[in-house]
Parts: C-alpha cells; structure tokens; sequence
C-alpha cells in the first residue's frame, strides 16, 4: 500500500511542479529542490516520530507510510536533475558512449547504503533489540537524510552545466580511409 501512495503522490507532485513551471512561478531549481525537500524532510519528520512512538503499531504503520510516499518526491527532484544539468551525460543520447555516465555515478553511489545499513542495523540489534537501539538507527537514518537534502539544497542546480557541451563529432570516412579498407 505504502508504494501505491507513493506513485499517485510522485504524479501529483510533478504535475503540480511542472505545471508551477511552466506558468514561471518558480524555476526548474526550485522546482528540484522543492521535490527533495519533500522526498528527504517528511521522511525525516516521520523517522523522528517512530523513533519516539513506542510500541503504538498503527501509529508506526501511518507514519511510515507517510514518509514512503514523500519519497516519491525524487522522482521529480534528484532524479530528474541529470537530464537538466547534463543531457549529454545523463541517458537522454544512446548514441554517445557517455550518455549514462550521471546516472551510472549516481546509482553506484546510491547502491552504498543498500549494503552498509543492514550491517549497521545486524551491528545495533544484535542480542540488543530495544526500543533505544531503534531509535538510535531510525535517528541516524534521519539525520543521513537531512544531510543529504543540506548537500543538495546548498550545490544542486536545474540549469544546464558548462561541462555538459561535448567536442566529440561523429567521425567522417575520408576517400583515403575507403580505399586502404576496401578489398581487392
């Protein structure tokens, strides 16, 4: 269910976003850094809150399906930011060889966590599973979220970089290239 929420509430946010967009109330800047905002705070928010709810269940359930579907909010936030800042390098051109490097970068980065926080988690809990143990995992989480909304609300950009323009043409076959690869 949480997932679900997630979806109709991403496609609501990027029409809201592009529709601001479009009309020139707020830039493409703005409109990624109001869509991480959201995909990284309200998940915080909701972090925080579960780590001091104590055993309430369906408050635990409602919370964190809260911060689910906030994180939707990278879809048109983060995640969309490559094609903005570098389309040469961002899988928008299959033709160029370095067309996916942004998010060939951004997902092995991204992959980090996938394998560091279930250590971290197997290393707190271990024989120790207590409510102050959770709450110092669910805590972490939540500040490992606020940094990286600091990071990307203080360097992220929607605007195309200076680094994005490539000098690579496609390579023209000059007569002398077709005569020394033609066979006789």
């Amino acid at each position: 269910m949480p997932f679900l929420i997630m979806w109709f509430f991403s496609i609501a946010l990027s029409k809201s976003l592009d529709t601001a967009r479009s009309k020139k109330y707020i830039t493409t800047t703005t409109a990624r850094k109001i869509a991480t905002a959201i995909a990284t705070l309200v998940p915080c928010i909701c972090l925080v809150a579960v780590s001091f709810i104590g055993c309430d269940r369906a408050g635990a359930v409602a919370l964190m399906t809260v911060g689910t579907m906030a994180i939707g909010g990278m879809f048109s936030g983060f995640l969309s930011n490559h094609i903005d800042i570098a389309p040469n390098f961002a899988g928008e051109n299959s033709c160029l060889v370095t067309s996916r490097t942004l998010i060939g970068i951004t997902n092995t980065l991204a992959t980090i966590p996938g394998f560091v926080v279930p250590l971290f988690v197997g290393y707190m809990t271990h024989n120790n599973q207590t409510i102050a143990q959770w709450r110092i995992i669910f805590l972490t989480m939540a500040a490992l979220y606020v940094l990286g909304f600091a990071v990307y609300t203080l360097f992220g950009s929607g605007e195309e970089q200076s680094w994005n323009e490539t000098s690579e043409a496609p390579a023209e076959e000059t007569d002398a290239e077709t005569t020394q690869n033609t066979p006789m």
